[in-house]
């Protein structure tokens, strides 16, 4: 329909849904026996591959990806090799979450990372929105170095591209982008964000 009306548009930025039927915000620590990490939802993509093919020309799919787990046994491993990050006592968010957040500047994290995403790339996925990786200066950074070095893998010739809650300096070399964080619906709101837009970009 965007097509028929001519209405602009450039990709579908999918939420949780995408990969989970439950987002993961009331796992505990420890974890869920049956929560999936690296799926697809059955239910919305029961082909993935060719229904993304099917899509209009030029039409990008945008999953959600959390810098956390939710699966408990993929904890447990991490766990044991060093993998979360401590928890950030300064997060406003909650603890609860944020001692599952894996640390994206370990090498091994990276390619581990990289195996398990990989068939989503393969599959047509034509970039990443990450969400919620604030628990440190250096998490963005590293999530998407990571995510740029598995794009270069499946399509050295892709443009990368990121979604991103928050931003750090050097984040721009990688086609990373920034959008406005989860903010409030009302006037006083609105009116700062050219404002916050202004100093993003610069």
């Amino acid at each position: 329909h965007f097509r028929d009306d001519q209405l602009p548009v450039d990709a579908f930025i999918i939420d949780f849904e995408w990969y989970t039927r439950t987002p993961d915000y009331k796992v505990p620590p420890q974890g869920i026996p049956d929560f999936v990490d690296f799926g697809w939802n059955p239910i919305l993509f029961p082909r993935p591959a060719a229904q993304i093919a099917e899509l209009a020309p030029g039409l990008h799919v945008v999953g959600i990806r959390k810098p956390r787990l939710g699966n408990s046994d993929n904890l447990a491993m991490a766990r044991s090799k060093g993998w979360i990050l401590p928890a950030n006592p300064n997060d406003p968010n909650g603890l609860g979450i944020r001692t599952r957040d894996i640390d994206f500047s370990n090498p091994a994290v990276q390619a581990w990372w990289k195996e398990n995403n990989r068939k989503f790339v393969e599959a047509g996925m034509a970039g990443f929105w990450d969400d919620e990786g604030e628990i440190n200066f250096t998490e963005y950074s590293y999530w998407n170095l990571t995510e740029n070095a598995l794009f270069k893998q499946v399509n050295p010739n892709a443009r990368f591209w990121s979604l991103n809650r928050a931003f750090a300096p050097g984040l721009q070399r990688f086609g990373a982008a920034v959008w406005t964080g989860d903010i409030d619906s009302n006037w006083a709101t609105f009116a700062r964000t050219p404002g916050q837009l202004l100093s993003d970009g610069l």
